[in-house]
């Protein structure tokens, strides 16, 4: 599932959809440059190597997203599995079991600033949210914001981590405080 010495381009013969990039990301501390194509191909490339055009790594995964710090990606598989995999290692960690999506697929993975939260958007419209260590484990089981309800289409954080804020295909977009001061975490609902 994951190879070495990948050349950051796709070769001519690939179609030309799948060779298209789909997403790119620099980890925070700059040393990565993460990419992905739409045949679900992620590329990582050390940019502290002398060789920066090969890519480090390849995973096959559908959505991705990368940890504050830049040390670990959690990602989606083909198969809906879900993977913490640390920059630089071959051993992928499976949180599948500790997830429990029911095979449900992700459309949209993002970490809070701390990286404390991992929140994800499923294809039917649900919101979930996980609590995540510093290496990249989920440590407690998913609190669902909505079940599903209609599709979203991005989620963000607040820089202080106190909201989660999810828009919609309607227009409509939905605010949660999480701060740990809140007993609840409510829900607030803002229409443009």
């Amino acid at each position: 599932e994951i190879q070495n010495g990948v050349p950051i381009t796709q070769s001519s013969d690939a179609g030309y959809f799948d060779s298209q990039v789909a997403s790119l990301s620099f980890s925070s501390n700059g040393r990565w440059l993460v990419s992905s194509n739409y045949s679900g191909i992620v590329y990582l490339n050390d940019l502290a190597k002398s060789d920066v055009t090969t890519a480090t790594q390849e995973i096959k995964l559908g959505t991705f997203a990368v940890s504050p710090k830049g040390e670990w990606l959690v990602g989606q598989r083909k198969d809906g599995g879900i993977i913490s995999f640390g920059f630089g290692s071959n051993n992928p960690k499976d949180l599948s079991p500790v997830m429990d999506l029911d095979d449900q697929r992700i459309e949209t993975f993002r970490f809070s600033d701390d990286g404390q939260w991992l929140a994800g958007a499923t294809q039917d419209g649900s919101i979930h949210v996980w609590n995540v260590d510093e290496t990249g484990v989920v440590t407690q089981s998913s609190r669902t914001l909505i079940e599903g309800d209609i599709a979203r289409y991005q989620l963000e954080f607040s820089p202080d981590n106190k909201w989660l804020a999810a828009d919609d295909f309607s227009g409509n977009i939905r605010i949660w405080n999480i701060s740990p001061a809140a007993d609840a975490w409510q829900q607030y609902e803002l229409e443009h």
